[in-house]
Formats: C-alpha cells, sequence, structure tokens
C-alpha cells in the first residue's frame, strides 16, 4: 500500500516544471495494540465514533522523531468519514513535520493522519478504498488544504476543456476525479480512471508551497540515493524510467514498476531514438545514439524522503 502511494508522490511534478520532483514516502518503524478507550466495554465497540474525537486521543502519542505519524483503526467513523487529518498550511498548525503544539489543555502530535477500515454500514473497507483514503489524507498532510470541489476552477474538478457545462454542474468527468476530490467516486473493483491517480494542478499548487517550507526543517526530508523504478528518473542499474502508472500505460519500450521488467527495456523497437526528449526516461542522457545499456544518467538524484512513522492498532477490548 505504501509502495503504491510513494509511487504517485514521487511521479508527481508539485513544481510543474515538467519533471517529476522524486518526493516519496516510507515507513520507519510499526507498532501494534494501541487501545485509545481504555475502560470501554466490548459490546460498545461497534458504535460509530467521532473521527476528530478519536485523531485528537491519536494526537496525545508524540511523533516528534517523525515527519508523520499514521493511525489504522477498526473503528468505524461518524459521517461517513474514512480518514481524517491535520491539514498542512503555512498559516496555522498541522500536517507534515509540524510536531507537538498545545491544544485543549494538552501537547498534541500536529503531524498525524487516522484511518478507519470500516465502510458507511459499518462494513470492512478493501484495501483499495483503504489505499485511496491514506493518499487523500496524506495530500492534506502535505498541504492540500481545500478539496478540489471548493477550488473555483473547473479544470481542477477533473473535467477537460469544455466539458463542464452549467447545465451539468454535476456530471462526472470522463477521466474521473482527482485524488482530493472529497468523496470516493468508481466502483473499487473497476480500473482506476485517469485522475483518480493524480492530484490537481490546484492541489499541487498548495503542496508545492508547504513542500518548499517545510523541506528546511531539521529531520522533515532526508536525501535517500536509492533507486526507485516509477519515478520517472533513471538510476542505478535501469535501463529506463517510464515514472507514473499512467505515463508506462501510454508506451511499449519500458517496463513499468509492477511489470515483469521494471524499469528494464521491453520492447527496443518501441524505443525512441533521443529517449531524453520522452518524458518516461527521465532525465538521463542517451549515448552513441543507441538505446538499453547505453543509457546513463547524468547527475546524482536527490530524493527527499519524509519518515513516516505507521502505527496499526486495534482497540484489544473487542476480543
Amino acid at each position: 500500500m505504501v509502495d503504491q502511494i510513494s509511487w504517485i508522490f514521487r511521479s508527481t511534478d508539485w513544481n510543474n516544471d515538467g519533471k517529476p520532483d522524486n518526493i516519496g514516502v516510507k515507513i520507519v518503524t510499526m507498532t501494534l495494540g494501541w487501545i485509545p478507550y481504555k475502560q470501554e466495554l466490548p459490546e460498545h465497540y461497534d458504535t460509530p465514533k467521532l473521527a476528530l474525537d478519536y485523531l485528537k486521543i491519536f494526537a496525545r502519542m508524540n511523533f516528534s522523531s517523525c515527519c508523520l505519524g499514521v493511525g489504522f483503526t477498526n473503528r468505524q467513523f461518524l459521517n461517513g468519514l474514512d480518514g481524517i487529518s491535520f491539514a498542512a498550511s503555512r498559516k496555522a498548525h498541522g500536517g507534515i513535520c509540524d510536531h507537538r503544539n498545545p491544544l485543549e489543555g494538552f501537547m498534541r502530535s500536529m503531524n498525524i493522519i487516522l484511518i478507519s477500515a470500516r465502510g458507511l454500514d459499518g462494513s470492512q473497507l478493501s484495501m483499495y478504498h483503504i489505499t485511496k483514503a491514506l493518499t487523500h489524507e496524506l495530500g492534506h498532510a502535505f498541504g492540500a488544504n481545500l478539496h478540489d470541489n471548493e477550488h473555483k476552477a473547473h479544470g481542477c474538478w477533473g473535467f477537460q476543456p469544455g466539458e463542464y457545462t452549467e447545465k451539468q454542474p454535476a456530471s462526472t468527468p470522463k477521466l474521473g476525479r482527482y485524488i482530493m476530490w472529497p468523496k470516493s467516486s468508481g466502483d473499487p473493483n473497476s480500473k482506476p480512471l485517469s485522475n483518480n491517480l493524480r492530484f490537481s494542478t490546484c492541489s499541487k499548487n498548495e503542496i508545492a508551497l508547504v513542500i518548499n517550507e517545510r523541506r528546511q526543517l531539521k529531520n522533515c526530508f532526508i536525501p535517500d540515493y536509492n533507486p526507485f523504478c516509477g519515478n520517472g528518473v533513471v538510476e542505478g542499474l535501469e535501463e529506463c524510467d517510464c515514472g507514473s502508472v499512467l505515463d508506462c500505460a501510454k508506451q511499449k519500450c519500458c517496463g513499468a514498476r509492477l511489470s515483469t521488467k521494471p524499469c528494464m527495456i521491453m520492447d527496443a523497437k518501441a524505443c525512441p531514438l533521443n529517449p531524453i526528449a520522452r518524458p518516461f526516461y527521465g532525465r538521463n542522457e542517451i549515448l552513441n545514439n543507441s538505446v538499453g545499456s547505453n543509457l546513463t544518467s547524468n547527475y546524482s538524484v536527490l530524493l527527499l524522503i519524509p519518515f513516516i512513522v505507521t502505527i496499526i492498532w486495534r482497540d484489544l477490548s473487542s476480543y
């Protein structure tokens, strides 16, 4: 799950310079078995709780040593929520690397996310839904304060030029909604639409401001020189890198991250003569005007990764 989310983040061009910024996430530590309501009777476990109340309890844990704390619970949230977080902002507390702050008489961690594995009817959510919820809340934690429908630009709603009409404002875009749309859309068993795996321009603009500000903080973003197939940058022994799921689907030359030959030449005949002109080859040069093993990186890649501590817990009183 985290690998899939990191793939989306690493292959995203946050600053709109036409190149992926290679900013991803990874797990540092995991903890099992935290009990938020110690005095609660077992028969009360299935009673939905306000997500914000749960978040405030989770916030009492100290995540000062990491960029972000992520909690998973099997408790159903009220009001149809499947995730909640303190959103990052340049004007208020919350989000990545914003650690302990006073709130309602307690010092609380503001760099946290909480995800419920239960749906509206109390049923268990699929891994697809949980991954989607976590990606959405990470967007908030990274700086997307507004949902896409709160922006005035219809392009950030998922509509292509000329697609939106005032007569059908509630219609669904052909390419689907972006990640920061407030409600999940689409069949979880169907193939995701193009926009479902992307952040809108509006969200990227908000997130870019927070990234630029907080990457200056100590122990927030750290360099990682390990290759990551799928970030759009050719590294290490990679022959190519077609980038995101969507970009890889547009070509047959390079193997995608989850293919049988990740970041290796799949079909040399389908490769362009000058891969540097194609975005799925990343920021690299080609030698001797050929493909394959002659691809080489012309500089070292600096990957900035926020530390994430993932806390997976369950209320043991349910047993």
